[in-house]
């Protein structure tokens, strides 16, 4: 009998140990629980009433879901944005716990870092509110607030003038930044390669019209480091209205025919088919029409200098043997073009150094 008791003591606890744990066992959500837990977001909300100020109430806000991995745990991850007469406007993207709806991250664009929602939310009491109108009730902004990764600008420098919400909203983070960065060091290479396009790549999802890039480019005499990397990036992305703007006073190389040459490969490789591991689609390649502009532009290298003639130098520097004398108007093979001496090839042959205020591609 003690036996028999001791059993059925033993079986009840089992009984009721496995009942409580179903009772406990987190409920794994949906997609649909995930949009709506997002979607009840005040800072969301916010965005619903933005979305319909710019559309004039014919469109409200969307939303995009997919699943993925975030610290080795399952998230949903729900895109919210404006979807546009041209393309989709990506505003905030939150990532949702998949094994109970509530533990929501988020996606920082300035940082570039996946954080907690409290995290987000402090980082956002620092930043510049907007008002009623649309404009911002502060007197600084930074690069991000005008051109952050879910950009879409369309509109240009030129329409600046025009009257609506949209642009009196950037119009005002615009002045606002100016007025806090007036010096050409007050960019970096993050901020400014903002404004080279993606547009080849099928999960793209921004865009900012190149007369952007002109604007800055006009404005602040960036130095030449930063505008070799904006090229590397225009090309590697397949800009080619940017590779255009850059080209401006640029001298090109051996180095940028073999990257587009390379990026020209790999495109053709794909026979006119989408790379889906790397979202790139050959039909909105335009790296045969950079490779060919950069050919045309390299063609055109040559000598000029008041003299008359310059020295091909040994090493770089005015004091380094000279190796030949290259007269102005001869056309070079300008084989690097990094630093204020270019490496270059004459029509005979011959390499060496040349100062780069003494090569013109114009």
């Amino acid at each position: 009998m003690y036996f028999k008791n001791k059993l059925v003591l033993f079986l009840l606890c089992l009984l009721f140990y496995s009942c409580d744990g179903q009772k406990t066992k987190p409920k794994n959500c949906n997609s649909d629980e995930a949009m709506n837990t997002v979607n009840a977001l005040p800072e969301v909300k916010k965005q619903s009433k933005y979305v319909d100020s710019l559309s004039k109430g014919k469109q409200h806000l969307s939303f995009m879901v997919d699943s993925l991995t975030v610290k080795n745990k399952p998230f949903y991850r729900v895109k919210t944005g404006f979807d546009g007469p041209v393309r989709w406007e990506t505003y905030t993207i939150f990532y949702v716990d998949k094994n109970n709806c509530s533990d929501v991250l988020v996606d920082d664009v300035v940082s570039g870092n996946i954080i907690s929602l409290e995290q987000w939310r402090n980082l956002n009491k620092k930043k510049p509110k907007m008002t009623n109108d649309n404009t911002t009730d502060t007197k600084t902004a930074s690069f991000a607030d005008l051109f952050d990764e879910g950009s879409n600008i369309d509109f240009t420098p030129a329409d600046l003038s025009k009257n609506t919400p949209e642009i009196n909203a950037f119009k005002s983070k615009l002045s606002a930044f100016e007025a806090s960065n007036p010096e050409p060091s007050d960019f970096d290479f993050d901020d400014l390669s903002l404004l080279i396009n993606n547009e080849t790549f099928s999960n793209n999802e921004r865009f900012v019209n190149s007369s952007w890039l002109e604007y800055f480019m006009n404005k602040y005499p960036f130095k030449r480091p930063i505008t070799d990397k904006l090229m590397n990036l225009a090309i590697a992305q397949e800009d080619l209205s940017a590779v255009k703007i850059l080209s401006k006073n640029y001298i090109f190389s051996q180095k940028e025919i073999e990257q587009a040459k390379e990026k020209k490969v790999y495109k053709d490789g794909l026979h006119g088919k989408l790379d889906t591991e790397e979202y790139y689609d050959p039909a909105f390649s335009k790296i045969d029409q950079i490779l060919a502009f950069i050919t045309t532009s390299y063609s055109k290298n040559h000598i000029q200098d008041p003299d008359g003639f310059t020295n091909l130098r040994k090493d770089k520097t005015t004091t380094s043997q000279i190796l030949d004398k290259i007269n102005s108007g001869q056309n070079v093979d300008v084989v690097d073009n990094y630093g204020d001496w270019f490496l270059v090839k004459t029509k005979t042959g011959k390499e060496g150094y040349v100062h780069k205020t003494r090569i013109k591609s114009i």
